[in-house]
Order: structure tokens, then C-alpha cells, then sequence
């Protein structure tokens, strides 16, 4: 389950990100869902294409670097999506940190950017924690949450 502040105000997701249709096909796209507590949807708008983003073989080759980064033991994301890899799901991801200037913290934002798959199910997350310090440390735990969530798993 989420923890309680997630839960409480339900989910909303915006995503615009490459989507891979077919091995052959990488096109940039957007979509808008909204989501009850439940997980149920209140409402979602149709995909829409918005250009061709990259060749195939450079989206190839970032995938295999997205996945690197969680299943490889010196990947920046191992650690935290390790329980997702060991229940048969692969997560593609990219950790980061924002350097913004001075804000109430002191630290950098923590992001984390992914999607997972497991079966026929796929979901991609975007979590920016401002002032969380580094990705894999702060913003990664949140997705790993959400995709639990979202794929049923405890």
C-alpha cells in the first residue's frame, strides 16, 4: 500500500516520456490519468503521439542503461528497487540530483525517473523530492511504493 499522505489524496499522473510500441518504434508521447484512493480511474485521456524522439538503436541502448542502473550491483538504484528485481520485475531508471541553489534544506532535489514492468502491466513514474539530497536515497523509495502498488504487489 502507499503511505498515508499518498493514499489519502489519491493519484495523479501526467507522463510524457518515450513509449516503445513495437522494437522498432520509439515516439514521444503524453498521457493523463487520474486515480482514487482505490487505484480505480476517475479519469484518463487517450495516448497521444507527439513526434518520433530517437532511432530505435539509441532507445536501445538507453534502455540497457536505465536497466543497469537497478540490476547491476554497482548501479545507483540497486538497492532500492532490489525487492521489485527479486519478485520478477524490471525496473529502467535514472537517478539524479538537482542542483538548485540554496532552498530551506540545504541539500539538492533527489529525482528519480523509471518505468517497470512485470507481465503484460507497465507504469512510469517521474518523483522529484525537493531538498531530498540524492535520487536513489530519497525519491527512489516513493516509486518503488507506487509501483507496488500499482502492480498489486505487498
Amino acid at each position: 500500500m502507499l503511505p498515508g499522505s499518498l493514499r489519502s489524496v489519491g493519484a495523479f499522473t501526467s507522463i510524457c516520456g518515450l513509449y516503445l510500441p513495437e522494437e522498432n518504434s520509439v515516439e514521444l508521447v503524453t498521457t493523463l490519468k487520474v486515480e482514487a484512493q482505490d487505484l480505480s480511474s476517475v479519469e484518463a485521456t487517450k495516448q497521444q503521439v507527439l513526434s518520433q524522439a530517437v532511432t530505435p538503436s539509441v532507445a536501445d541502448q538507453v534502455k540497457s542503461m536505465m536497466l543497469q542502473v537497478t540490476q547491476n550491483p554497482a548501479g545507483t538504484a540497486h538497492a532500492a528497487t532490489a525487492d521489485l528485481q527479486a519478485q520478477g520485475i524490471q525496473v529502467f531508471a535514472k537517478t539524479g540530483t538537482a542542483q538548485n541553489g540554496i532552498n530551506n534544506t540545504g541539500l539538492d532535489d533527489a529525482v528519480f525517473t523509471c518505468f517497470a514492468q512485470s507481465g503484460n502491466q507497465q507504469i512510469a513514474i517521474g518523483v522529484v523530492v525537493r531538498g531530498g539530497g540524492e535520487g536513489a536515497d530519497a525519491a527512489a523509495p516513493i516509486a518503488v511504493a507506487v509501483i507496488k502498488a500499482y502492480l498489486g504487489q505487498q
